[in-house]
């Protein structure tokens, strides 16, 4: 499963892939970035860190953009 979103606080885009391939066992988080300040700026720099795992489309990177806008 992969979650994106934008952190006010942090002012940056995340991003977090967990694996859900192992049964009764507690997911596991393998990627978790946008931890720190400003990290990921934009939305093609989140595409890249998720593309192994999913690829964005246009109206998710424009919830994205809107989101950040809204959330200065």
């Amino acid at each position: 499963m992969v979650r994106v979103g934008w952190d006010p606080p942090l002012q940056t885009y995340f991003a977090q892939v967990h694996d859900l391939t192992k049964e009764n066992e507690e997911e596991e988080i393998i990627l978790w970035q946008g931890t720190r300040p400003g990290e990921i700026e934009y939305t093609d720099q989140l595409t890249a860190v998720v593309y192994e795992w999913v690829k964005l489309s246009v109206e998710t990177r424009l919830a994205l953009i809107n989101d950040k806008r809204d959330n200065k």
